[in-house]
């Protein structure tokens, strides 16, 4: 280890919690000790993370994973001693769901998946997921059967929407062609039972996706339904703008009503919206408006006219006639380069077909973007935005909000999809670059 790894594991198993209300059971006071322990090693590791700028800085990051392994044996440990308790659900949960491929976290998997979840109380239950809650990444797949399970047993319950609605959150993927059966049958049950309850933001939530599933359209009238019925402040925000970002991936004859929607919500919370998730809507809401105006589908492309990250002069228009799909990265983009594999295949796949790959590099560092590019495998030229990252003149012409972002422009210039990633591209990209080959041999007649 490090040495900033341990002073950020010392730091966090040495610091005591604050005082604890004392009305708290001994089972509560010792999990929320140790929780506490936990915040301080994260925030730690987040405020070193910010400050990891360069690969060089990024190398002597703590190794997060040796620092959650120790905190999932201790919660481990925990459980085995407050037995039949909510906390012990609760540590259970943080030592799965955290850490999931270590010791500490296959046994509470396996004590989860035993009856655990699937007889819990559903405030316990609820009160679990919530307390094992981290900034890292987790997979709450595997409990996803149990927790709906937990659900149908208690529909009477107060928090069987909320559960309900995790179920959703937790099982909502892109990478599915059709909707998972516990995602459907959840939602299901929450809009013929609870489309008013004021715990289902969550199911709104999971339909707001950047790379929208080809099956939300599918849940349309599940919010329309929602929109309706439902009068608290939290849900009536998160499935307005969820309807809106639904339709929206309807393809480009959708684009026109979507636009519509998104227009009434900002009317709606425009000066009016409350901090957190309100505001955070409005201005998504006016980014999604502005890049349905500006370059959304049936939009021509916007013409770019630069250089590339080896300093080579280097235009869209140079590949007139071919199909472009037009990849926005950035170095520190984590799922940028989990893609760079299907993409390098993609340019194989359709070598010496009317097809090009480029990327626009949103590093503010050249260096950076070379580094990253070489090692990735990237062989095709990407764009440099500029020493402004992010908020360079390429980036703003196409209202770039986050990375990885795609455009998959044909062959007569037209922007035809922004939504999709990784094998979802084959399909389409297949059709418009079949496009291009026959209006090639049309104009040669």
């Amino acid at each position: 280890m490090n040495k900033l790894a341990m002073i950020a594991l010392c730091f966090a198993l040495v610091t005591s919690a604050k005082a604890v209300d004392p009305k708290l059971s001994d089972a509560a006071k010792e999990f929320k000790a140790i929780n506490k322990e936990w915040t301080v090693a994260q925030n730690d590791y987040a405020r070193l993370s910010d400050a990891a700028n360069t690969a060089a800085k990024r190398k002597l990051l703590p190794d997060t994973n040796r620092i959650k392994t120790a905190f999932a044996d201790r919660f481990l440990k925990f459980s085995e001693t407050h037995p039949g308790t909510k906390e012990e659900l609760a540590a259970l949960c943080w030592a799965s769901l955290n850490v999931p491929d270590s010791d500490a976290g296959k046994k509470a998997t396996t004590i989860l998946l035993g009856g655990k979840i699937a007889n819990a109380v559903p405030d316990d239950l609820f009160y679990a997921y919530n307390s094992s809650r981290t900034k890292f990444n987790q997979d709450p797949r595997p409990f996803i059967a149990a927790t709906l399970a937990c659900a149908k047993k208690s529909l009477d319950h107060p928090q069987a929407p909320r559960l309900l609605a995790w179920v959703c959150s937790s099982s909502s993927r892109t990478d599915f062609e059709k909707p998972p059966e516990a995602f459907v049958e959840a939602a299901e049950l929450i809009t013929s039972k609870f489309a008013a309850d004021p715990g289902i933001s969550h199911f709104c939530e999971s339909l707001i996706i950047d790379s929208s599933p080809p099956w939300v359209g599918r849940f349309e009238k599940h919010l329309q339904l929602i929109v309706e019925k439902n009068k608290t402040p939290l849900v009536m925000a998160t499935s307005r703008y969820a309807l809106a970002a639904v339709v929206r991936s309807g393809g480009v004859d959708t684009q026109s009503r979507a636009a519509e929607l998104y227009s009434q919500f900002i009317a709606e919370y425009d000066g009016k919206a409350r901090p957190g998730v309100e505001s955070t809507l409005l201005a998504e809401a006016r980014h999604e408006l502005k890049e349905i105006q500006n370059c959304g589908l049936g939009n021509p492309a916007k013409a770019i006219d630069g250089e590339d990250i080896d300093g080579k002069p280097l235009k869209l228009s140079d590949h007139k006639g071919k199909v472009v799909l037009l990849v926005f990265w950035s170095s520190t983009c984590g799922p940028c380069l989990k893609d760079v594999p299907h993409e390098i295949e993609l340019v194989e796949k359709f070598k010496g077909r009317p097809f090009v790959l480029l990327g626009v590099n949103c590093d503010s560092d050249k260096n950076e973007a070379l580094l990253a590019a070489k090692k990735a495998g990237m062989t095709w030229q990407s764009f440099w935005d500029g020493i402004k990252g992010g908020d360079g003149p390429i980036s703003s012409a196409y209202v770039v909000g986050a990375w990885p972002t795609l455009y998959l422009i044909d062959h007569a210039g037209v922007i035809r999809e922004n939504r999709l990633r990784g094998k979802r591209l084959d399909g389409p990209l297949e059709t418009y670059i079949a496009k291009a080959e026959a209006a090639a041999k049309a104009d040669k007649r």
